[in-house]
């Protein structure tokens, strides 16, 4: 099943479907989206890619298709994490464009969404689990003790590069 970005609709449910994002841990690969009801406003979730196309899939309709990803404008602090650009500890250089964090609809885990900013999976969606991400970490054969990934400049709203 190819996935299309663009506004979806389950009966009076309306989400946009952002794209694919795959966690950099397991390979998982989800669809990214992002809903907008009066119950759960502008919230991020992450569904399986097998129970989107198998589930979700069998009952909507699209709405809108759009020609690239895109994201609603939520209300400020709806993104559970600043949104923002990133730098990781091994290489600052290596930055990373921070979008929020997701729900994953199987596991409940919640997951930070982002783009890598360089090499081979320049401009893709990604998440990793959120503990991980801000995790402290100690690697005394970089020099380094301290958070994995760090703030560098903060965006107003989140913002998908291309």
């Amino acid at each position: 099943m190819k996935i299309v970005p663009g506004l979806y609709a389950i009966e009076n449910w309306r989400y946009v479907v952002v794209g694919v994002s795959t966690n950099t841990e397991t390979g998982e690969q989800c669809v990214l989206c992002q809903q907008f009801t009066s119950l759960f406003p502008f919230s991020f979730f992450l569904v399986p890619l097998g129970k989107f196309a198998a589930g979700m899939g069998a009952d909507q309709k699209i709405v809108e298709q759009y020609d690239a990803p895109r994201l609603l404008k939520p209300s400020r602090g709806a993104y559970g994490i600043t949104p923002g650009l990133y730098g990781h500890f091994k290489n600052p250089l290596n930055t990373y464009n921070v979008i929020a964090v997701a729900r994953n609809t199987e596991t409940g885990e919640r997951c930070v969404l982002y783009q890598p900013l360089y090499g081979e999976y320049r401009y893709r969606l990604c998440h990793r689990p959120k503990a991980m991400f801000f995790e402290r970490v100690e690697k005394p054969e970089h020099n380094y003790s301290g958070p994995r990934f760090f703030l560098m400049d903060a965006y107003c709203q989140p913002r998908i590069a291309a």
